[in-house]
């Protein structure tokens, strides 16, 4: 009886995919399915989304699709006083690392935000000053009606990328109920 009712809980519960947790998107990347990006960048209150993340080992560890400026844009904003140098390795690594996702799961839709990273992001990069972004706001993109984070092809790749990551390392997750 009693471990009945605890399997009917943890069904009841809103568990997240292996390698995701529920976090407030202060901004939102628009683009269109071929890559362009559709200003302006959008501001939002209450978006909550099911995104990567990972306990970061180095500050060059990019979440894929949803992090901070300086990992989605390379991007300088509010008051930050990080080196450019460094902004930019960040950015480098999340390009790196969304050209990988890109190759391995051959969605288009990621694609598009590969042609977006590489070919459009110093506009983007150079329309936040005026947008009143912190250092520290999440952001994601989203192509189409399609937030890049949703997709099972990119969770896929995700949870892979980070047991590979992680493989011969001793860890231990588990959930709390």
């Amino acid at each position: 009886m009693f471990l009945t009712r605890l399997s009917e809980l943890y069904d009841r519960l809103d568990t997240q995919p292996s390698g995701y947790e529920l976090k407030p998107t202060r901004w939102v990347i628009q683009l269109s399915e071929d890559g362009t990006w559709l200003p302006p960048m959008a501001e939002t209150d209450s978006l909550t989304l099911s995104v990567p993340t990972r306990k970061r080992s180095s500050n060059v560890a990019p979440c894929l699709f949803a992090d901070d400026p300086h990992f989605i844009l390379g991007a300088r904003v509010g008051d930050d006083d990080m080196e450019q140098d460094k902004i930019q390795e960040r950015y480098q690594s999340h390009l790196a690392l969304v050209e990988e996702c890109a190759e391995q799961t051959r969605d288009p839709l990621v694609a598009a935000a590969v042609r977006f990273l590489r070919e459009s992001s110093v506009e983007a990069r150079e329309s936040v000053a005026d947008t009143g972004m912190k250092p520290k706001d999440f952001l994601t993109i989203r192509v189409g009606q399609t937030f890049l984070v949703e997709l099972e092809s990119v969770r896929r790749f995700w949870q892979t990328k980070l047991e590979s990551e992680t493989a011969g390392k001793s860890v231990f997750r588990s959930q709390c109920i």
